[in-house]
Protein backbone atom coordinates (compact mmCIF):
# COMPACT_ATOMS: atom_id res chain seq x y z
CA UNK A 1 0.00 0.00 0.00
CA UNK A 2 2.48 2.07 0.81
CA UNK A 3 4.53 1.35 -2.54
CA UNK A 4 1.51 2.47 -4.30
CA UNK A 5 1.15 5.90 -2.82
CA UNK A 6 4.58 6.74 -3.34
CA UNK A 7 3.83 5.83 -7.09
CA UNK A 8 0.96 8.18 -6.89
CA UNK A 9 2.79 10.87 -5.96
CA UNK A 10 5.99 10.36 -7.89
CA UNK A 11 3.13 10.54 -10.95
CA UNK A 12 1.66 13.69 -9.82
CA UNK A 13 5.47 14.91 -9.56
CA UNK A 14 6.05 13.98 -12.89
CA UNK A 15 2.77 15.34 -14.22
CA UNK A 16 4.01 18.69 -13.17
CA UNK A 17 7.42 18.90 -14.36
CA UNK A 18 5.41 18.33 -17.66
CA UNK A 19 3.32 20.50 -17.77
CA UNK A 20 5.50 23.64 -16.33
CA UNK A 21 8.34 23.39 -18.60
CA UNK A 22 6.08 23.54 -21.41
CA UNK A 23 5.82 26.90 -22.70
CA UNK A 24 4.43 28.96 -25.29
CA UNK A 25 6.83 28.71 -28.11
CA UNK A 26 7.12 29.31 -31.99
CA UNK A 27 7.91 25.72 -33.79
CA UNK A 28 9.29 25.53 -37.20
CA UNK A 29 7.42 23.22 -39.87
CA UNK A 30 9.77 22.40 -42.90
CA UNK A 31 8.40 22.94 -46.21
CA UNK A 32 8.73 21.29 -49.53
CA UNK A 33 8.19 22.53 -53.34
CA UNK A 34 9.42 25.87 -55.04
CA UNK A 35 7.44 29.23 -55.82
CA UNK A 36 6.88 27.95 -59.14
CA UNK A 37 4.95 25.05 -57.75
CA UNK A 38 3.69 25.60 -54.62
CA UNK A 39 4.55 24.40 -51.31
CA UNK A 40 3.79 21.22 -48.97
CA UNK A 41 3.95 21.94 -45.65
CA UNK A 42 3.25 18.07 -43.52
CA UNK A 43 2.88 17.85 -40.35
CA UNK A 44 3.57 14.89 -37.95
CA UNK A 45 2.12 14.04 -34.22
CA UNK A 46 4.89 13.82 -31.44
CA UNK A 47 7.11 15.03 -34.12
CA UNK A 48 7.02 19.01 -35.04
CA UNK A 49 3.70 18.68 -33.22
CA UNK A 50 4.95 17.85 -29.77
CA UNK A 51 1.53 15.80 -28.97
CA UNK A 52 -1.13 13.18 -30.40
CA UNK A 53 -3.19 15.46 -32.45
CA UNK A 54 -6.57 14.87 -31.50
CA UNK A 55 -8.76 17.30 -33.41
CA UNK A 56 -7.76 19.96 -36.21
CA UNK A 57 -10.07 22.95 -37.33
CA UNK A 58 -9.34 26.32 -38.84
CA UNK A 59 -10.91 29.65 -38.48
CA UNK A 60 -11.70 32.11 -41.73
CA UNK A 61 -13.67 34.55 -42.94
CA UNK A 62 -13.31 36.96 -40.28
CA UNK A 63 -13.29 40.89 -41.62
CA UNK A 64 -10.73 43.35 -40.88
CA UNK A 65 -9.45 43.29 -36.91
CA UNK A 66 -11.41 39.96 -35.78
CA UNK A 67 -11.09 38.83 -32.46
CA UNK A 68 -10.82 35.76 -31.29
CA UNK A 69 -10.11 33.19 -28.58
CA UNK A 70 -10.27 35.10 -25.29
CA UNK A 71 -10.23 31.43 -22.93
CA UNK A 72 -7.30 29.46 -21.50
CA UNK A 73 -7.62 25.45 -22.02
CA UNK A 74 -7.57 23.48 -19.13
CA UNK A 75 -5.85 20.75 -20.24
CA UNK A 76 -6.01 20.90 -24.03
CA UNK A 77 -2.66 21.56 -25.92
CA UNK A 78 -2.62 23.20 -29.11
CA UNK A 79 -0.12 24.48 -32.06
CA UNK A 80 -1.74 27.52 -34.44
CA UNK A 81 -1.05 28.10 -37.94
CA UNK A 82 -1.29 31.26 -39.56
CA UNK A 83 -2.03 29.37 -43.16
CA UNK A 84 -3.03 32.75 -44.51
CA UNK A 85 -2.67 36.07 -43.52
CA UNK A 86 -1.16 37.44 -40.52
CA UNK A 87 -2.25 36.38 -36.62
CA UNK A 88 -1.26 38.36 -33.66
CA UNK A 89 -1.41 36.09 -30.59
CA UNK A 90 -1.85 37.49 -26.81
CA UNK A 91 -0.88 34.81 -24.47
CA UNK A 92 -0.92 35.80 -20.72
CA UNK A 93 0.56 33.06 -18.74
CA UNK A 94 -0.58 32.88 -14.65
CA UNK A 95 2.21 34.31 -13.37
CA UNK A 96 0.97 37.33 -15.70
CA UNK A 97 3.44 37.65 -17.60
CA UNK A 98 2.19 38.50 -21.39
CA UNK A 99 4.21 38.07 -24.46
CA UNK A 100 2.99 38.63 -28.18
CA UNK A 101 3.54 36.62 -31.02
CA UNK A 102 3.09 37.53 -34.78
CA UNK A 103 1.95 34.52 -36.78
CA UNK A 104 2.88 35.54 -40.92
CA UNK A 105 4.20 32.58 -41.96
CA UNK A 106 3.09 28.77 -42.84
CA UNK A 107 6.24 27.39 -41.58
CA UNK A 108 5.77 28.45 -38.16
CA UNK A 109 3.23 27.13 -35.57
CA UNK A 110 2.61 29.10 -32.44
CA UNK A 111 2.60 25.61 -29.06
CA UNK A 112 0.58 26.80 -26.57
CA UNK A 113 0.38 24.54 -23.10
CA UNK A 114 -2.83 24.20 -21.43
CA UNK A 115 -3.58 26.80 -18.85
CA UNK A 116 -2.33 29.62 -21.24
CA UNK A 117 -4.69 32.42 -21.62
CA UNK A 118 -4.80 33.45 -25.99
CA UNK A 119 -6.46 36.56 -27.21
CA UNK A 120 -6.54 36.24 -31.48
CA UNK A 121 -6.06 39.20 -33.61
CA UNK A 122 -6.42 38.38 -36.94
CA UNK A 123 -6.24 40.73 -39.99
CA UNK A 124 -8.79 41.16 -43.28
CA UNK A 125 -8.74 36.98 -44.89
CA UNK A 126 -6.82 35.26 -42.61
CA UNK A 127 -6.70 31.58 -42.10
CA UNK A 128 -5.51 30.02 -39.03
CA UNK A 129 -5.52 26.36 -38.56
CA UNK A 130 -5.24 24.91 -35.25
CA UNK A 131 -4.20 21.44 -33.97
CA UNK A 132 -5.42 20.32 -30.50
CA UNK A 133 -4.49 17.83 -28.28
CA UNK A 134 -7.57 16.75 -27.21
CA UNK A 135 -11.44 15.84 -28.78
CA UNK A 136 -13.90 19.11 -28.03
CA UNK A 137 -14.80 19.53 -24.57
CA UNK A 138 -17.07 22.71 -23.84
CA UNK A 139 -15.90 21.83 -20.36
CA UNK A 140 -12.13 22.31 -21.09
CA UNK A 141 -12.63 26.11 -21.61
CA UNK A 142 -12.24 28.16 -19.37
CA UNK A 143 -13.76 31.89 -20.89
CA UNK A 144 -13.29 33.64 -17.84
CA UNK A 145 -10.36 35.35 -17.25
CA UNK A 146 -11.13 35.82 -13.20
CA UNK A 147 -12.13 32.45 -12.25
CA UNK A 148 -9.04 31.50 -14.66
CA UNK A 149 -6.50 33.84 -12.13
CA UNK A 150 -8.67 32.14 -8.86
CA UNK A 151 -7.99 28.59 -10.50
CA UNK A 152 -7.11 25.92 -7.82
CA UNK A 153 -3.83 24.21 -8.65
CA UNK A 154 -3.92 21.25 -5.73
CA UNK A 155 -3.24 17.87 -7.31
CA UNK A 156 -6.28 15.91 -6.94
CA UNK A 157 -7.97 18.70 -9.28
CA UNK A 158 -5.00 19.90 -11.51
CA UNK A 159 -3.23 17.26 -12.09
CA UNK A 160 -5.01 14.11 -11.64
CA UNK A 161 -4.67 11.92 -14.59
Amino acid sequence: MVEQQISVENKMTLNKKRWVNKKPRIIEIEEHGSHTMGFLTPVTENKQIPFSIKRVFWTNGGTKDTVRGNHAHKETEEVIVAVSGTIEIEVVLDDMNRKVYILDNPCQGLYLPPNAWRTLYFNKNAVCLTMASTEYDPNDYENDMVNWLQRDYSDEKFFNE
